[in-house]
């Protein structure tokens, strides 16, 4: 979540009457998107004292706890696992952010598709390829394809699969940077108020 849609809530939760009927979902590209309509899929803001936090609120916090951009870690949740806590690749990646079995050990994770110890170990290496590579690029690749491979070659291994994934990340984490400071409120047919980083489309 962005600083307009961190300004968007401040509003909405200084709002008189408005905070009880607002919910939240993340649409199919990742962007996260406020309502007044009780939609399937989406989270009512306003919870009992203690309510679990929402997938978004436990990426924008570990990102930040970690020193990590939340656009970067949403775009590698999901090129990596789709949001599903209970993805697991053919070679045996787990959770949110597909931790591999060594590694998910090495960072003290007891249970890989808790979403919390998922996210919170998987930020914590991201940011340690980050400053170990010093580049973006070769980070997302190390996150792929291994560290080791991409020392061995100096740059992103040539290898189709790990190619792509870093310019799918990239091109989500770009894309989510560049609208995240743009809140746009939409009216529906039916009445029900959207507030989304999407831009609507126009009408022909």
């Amino acid at each position: 979540m962005g600083m307009g849609a961190l300004a968007l809530l401040a509003v909405l939760l200084l709002a008189p009457g408005a905070w009880a009927d607002i919910y939240t979902y993340v649409a199919e590209d990742g962007s996260v998107v406020f309502t007044d309509s009780p939609v399937e899929g989406a989270r009512r803001l306003q919870g009992s004292p203690g309510e679990a936090p929402t997938l978004q609120e436990l990426i924008e916090l570990k990102a930040r706890q970690h020193g990590v951009e939340p656009e970067l870690v949403r775009a590698v949740v999901q090129v990596e696992s789709g949001f599903r806590l209970r993805a697991r690749s053919p070679k045996g990646a787990m959770g949110l952010m597909q931790l591999m079995p060594r590694t998910a050990y090495s960072l003290g994770v007891y249970d890989p598709y808790d979403p919390e110890e998922n996210l919170d170990a998987g930020v914590r290496y991201l940011k340690s390829l980050l400053e170990r590579f010093g580049d973006l690029r070769l980070a997302l690749a190390a996150y792929n394809a291994g560290p080791r491979r991409v020392s061995l070659y100096g740059s992103v291994p040539p290898y189709r699969e790990t190619r792509r994934y870093v310019q799918k990340v990239l091109s989500l984490y770009q894309g989510q940077k560049a609208r995240r400071s743009v809140i746009y409120r939409v009216v529906l047919s039916d009445g029900t108020v959207l507030y989304t980083n999407i831009p609507p489309r126009r009408r022909e």
